[in-house]
């Protein structure tokens, strides 16, 4: 084949052979090259087409008297790459090179589109050996490499799609994830701007959570809108995704328009954050450098849209709920110290009132003991002694319950006294042989500190008393600077700790009383527990922040 067109080109050249011989010739040639699958063309040195096959008419979208006798490179090559082909066509056609046995560039068609052609090329000489021309037949890579290319383009949106939502899981509020969402679509989107706001309809504003403009402007995350005009607040609740072109009028949120503009950019498109039909925002956005937003860009912003919103709902749930938690546990708090006041209260009470007034009793009786009669002392006196002894059992059980509403040890003597007293007392009644080990708390803390642990201790006991099936517990109270540490350890029948949480093992009332008691001072209170392995209860107090 290559001798035959260096014939045909050598005989076009020489002009030795009859119009009608070199005709024929070309009619063969076309003939035969009309049948390959690939584009053919032959140029001269001064780089004008003399010959082109059907498929190379019909890439470059011309007829072959369109191209036939126009200079290649001006003609069909993309004019960033004029100068850099015509240079290596010099150089390939005086010798210095040799033709490079497979290289890709682009061609522009008749309505100025860019192919992607695969190229061979192979130098023409004539019969005394000189180069006549050059022949190039091209394979046609356009639909390979732009599928090539939306491969590359998707797996780069599965990664930064990737990378959003990981971000999402350590987001800690909406602003960081529209932020990261704007991180991550600005490298899908060339010279990308954009802006993530959120709307309340019932307060009638939006707030811009967050925006990228590429410099300082008036966008920026906390700017507030007025929503109060009701056609704006019916527009923006259509929840679609809208196009706004360029000079198309938009009065649902003019603000957003006008920082367009002020970047210099009249065109944008919105895209709803919808959970379920509940519309909560709109991310808008644009380019500075793609005059129209199309359908993969689109795209682009829902998919991340989508993701966002689902996002910041989820973080305002969790808002909710934690100040719901801070809520609730400001309010057991609460009730811890109106509880203690009152039993602090009920306790002076009775010491002030009852005690004084059972022992003015007790004097009264052994008074009118002493002044009665003989003739009466032995029919009376014994039912005065016993008069006198439930008086005195009863101050005594008063004092008890006294002790139990405020132990006066604990505001005497610290928590350490406070739990070995009540230690013994508690094996005292229950017949459980209770242990203390327990190292006085130097300097001491509040008071209110001390009686949250004291409690904790007390409601432990209760429930090993009442559960556990144990025969020993152990208190163990130590402390350092920065920490205080608290445990109730006893060796009865336990339980799974590890199901504690779920919905068929909820804890029980004393375990929830004891964790929140921990909880309201900024106390961490731990669980550990086997089946026939007994249960510990610890609590950790720190020394610093909340708890002081």
């Amino acid at each position: 084949m290559k001798e035959r067109i260096g014939e045909i080109v050598g005989l076009d050249l020489r002009k030795s052979y009859s119009a009608i011989y070199l005709l024929r010739n070309r009619a063969l040639a076309r003939e035969y090259f009309d049948l390959m699958g690939v584009m053919v063309k032959i140029v001269d040195l001064n780089r004008k087409v003399i010959f082109a096959n059907k498929k190379c008419c019909q890439v470059l979208e011309c007829q072959e008297r369109d191209i036939i006798g126009k200079e290649w490179t001006e003609s069909f090559v993309p004019k960033r790459l004029r100068s850099k082909l015509v240079q290596y066509f010099h150089e390939l056609i005086s010798g210095q090179i040799k033709p490079i046995e497979f290289h890709i560039n682009p061609v522009l068609t008749a309505r100025r589109d860019e192919r992607i052609i695969g190229w061979h090329n192979t130098l023409l000489r004539d019969e005394i050996g000189s180069i006549k021309a050059v022949l190039s037949s091209g394979i046609d890579l356009t639909a390979g490499k732009r599928a090539e290319r939306r491969l590359r383009r998707y797996a780069k949106r599965l990664k930064n799609l990737q990378h959003f939502h990981r971000a999402i899981l350590t987001a800690r509020s909406p602003q960081v994830i529209a932020e990261a969402a704007l991180e991550s679509i600005g490298g899908l989107i060339p010279a990308f701007l954009g802006t993530v706001v959120e709307f309340d309809f019932e307060r009638e504003r939006a707030e811009v959570l967050s925006a990228s403009f590429g410099r300082k402007n008036q966008m920026e995350a906390a700017f507030t809108m007025s929503l109060h005009d009701s056609e704006s607040i019916k527009k923006l609740k259509t929840a679609e995704v809208i196009s706004f072109k360029r000079h198309q009028s938009s009065a649902e949120l003019p603000l957003i328009k006008d920082f367009f503009k002020s970047v210099g950019l009249d065109t944008y498109i919105r895209v709803p954050l919808l959970v379920k039909d509940d519309l909560i925002g709109a991310f808008y956005l644009s380019s500075m450098l793609l005059s129209e937003l199309g359908d993969e860009q689109i795209e682009i912003a829902s998919e991340f849209a989508n993701s966002m919103a689902i996002g910041i709902h989820n973080i305002k749930l969790f808002q909710s709920v934690v100040k719901q938690r801070e809520q609730i546990r400001f309010m057991a708090k609460r009730l811890q110290e109106v509880e203690e006041k009152q039993r602090l209260g009920l306790g002076r009470e009775l010491h002030d009132q009852v005690g004084q007034r059972l022992t003015a009793l007790s004097i009264n009786l052994n008074l009118i003991g002493s002044l009665l009669p003989e003739v009466y002392r032995k029919k009376i006196l014994p039912r005065i002694d016993d008069s006198i002894k439930l008086v005195e059992e009863t101050a005594k059980h008063i004092r008890e319950v006294m002790c139990e509403l405020r132990p006066p040890v604990l505001d005497d003597y610290g928590l350490a006294a406070a739990l070995s007293w009540f230690s013994e007392k508690f094996s005292e009644r229950t017949g459980l042989k209770v242990t203390t080990q327990v190292k006085e708390i130097e300097p001491r803390l509040p008071v209110s500190l001390e009686i949250v642990l004291l409690r904790i201790a007390q409601e432990a006991l209760n429930n090993v008393a009442k559960h556990a099936e144990a025969e020993h517990v152990e208190i163990l109270l130590e402390n350092s600077p920065d920490q205080v540490i608290l445990s109730i350890i006893d060796d009865g029948v336990g339980f799974d700790s590890r199901n504690l949480h779920t919905p068929k093992r909820m804890e029980g009332w004393g375990l929830i009383t004891m964790r929140e008691r921990a909880a309201a001072v900024g106390a961490e209170f731990v669980v550990k527990s086997e089946i026939g392995k007994g249960t510990e209860v610890t609590v950790l107090m720190t020394r610093k922040g909340k708890n002081q």
